[in-house]
């Protein structure tokens, strides 16, 4: 939820990062993740793009459960909040 308010622009990168600290959450999305995100919701970018440069971004292309996730989320059988959280974990701490 908190990240998803600074994506759509509505808590500044401060606000952001300081309610993280706050919660006790190490680390913030970067912010080529964040643009990435953001030109995916906007429409600007397919699913294929999104995913293809999501799995290069954290290092999991080539993992094949990478690639299963990857083609679960082109083919619109997850949602993207999924998709990146299964990513997240396949990439570890």
């Amino acid at each position: 939820m908190l990240e998803k308010a600074y994506r759509d622009g509505r808590i500044s990168r401060e606000a952001y990062e300081s309610n993280l600290a706050k919660l006790g959450i190490a680390r913030p999305p970067d912010g080529r993740r964040v643009a990435l995100r953001r030109a995916f919701d906007e429409g600007k970018i397919t699913r294929a793009i999104y995913a293809r440069n999501l799995t290069a971004q954290l290092g999991v292309a080539e993992d094949p459960a990478g690639r299963a996730l990857t083609k679960a989320f082109v083919d619109g059988k997850i949602d993207v909040d999924l998709f990146e959280k299964n990513l997240s974990r396949l990439r570890g701490p």
